[in-house]
């Protein structure tokens, strides 16, 4: 996304602090994804890269797509460029840790939640990053309808993203039987 804008428009969407918190808010939750719940096997389990690389791409495409989207709509709106800077500030710490929730099972997401440590640190984190935005700790302020705003985009395009998992599953079965015999 910030690939597309730069280019786009000569822009960037969002500041070096915002970067820089962005990296720390990641941070926490990554760590305690160690504590995640994990399936068990008794033999070493093989990782089916065309599926994985296929639903990263779906994953990344959506992100893409859905920050551009924001971007044009936030840019429609006319809203000021320091606002849309801490409104993608916030976007992509909470959507990056919902995505986080959808990626990490197979089964769907509020089928199988990750672990306390893992939630405790994706809410926190998230929490953070709204009182920052909504304070303006070092970059634009944004009121709590933006934040509410943006946390509900997030929430639906979590859900989107769930659906890419489930037209991958059954659109592009990469470890189908019946597929293994064709090839």
């Amino acid at each position: 996304t910030v690939l597309v804008l730069s280019v786009l428009y000569a822009t960037y969407p969002l500041s070096p602090l915002q970067l820089i918190l962005i990296t720390f808010l990641n941070d926490l939750p990554m760590v305690t994804l160690a504590y995640d719940h994990v399936e068990y096997s008794t033999r070493p389990t093989k990782i089916n890269t065309k599926e994985r690389t296929f639903l990263s791409l779906l994953f990344g495409f959506s992100g893409i797509l859905q920050r551009l989207v924001l971007f044009f709509f936030l840019t429609f709106l006319k809203i000021p460029f320091g606002m849309i800077e801490t409104i993608f500030f916030l976007q992509m710490t909470v959507s990056g840790h919902m995505l986080m929730y959808v990626a990490h099972t197979k089964e769907r997401w509020y089928k199988y939640l990750p672990s306390w440590q893992v939630i405790v640190a994706t809410l926190s984190t998230q929490i953070i990053a709204s009182i920052v935005a909504l304070v303006g700790l070092g970059m634009s302020s944004i009121s709590i309808l933006f934040i509410i705003f943006i946390w509900s985009w997030s929430l639906i395009w979590m859900q989107l993203s769930e659906l890419m998992k489930i037209f991958q599953k059954k659109f592009f079965p990469f470890n189908n039987k019946k597929q293994l015999l064709v090839s």
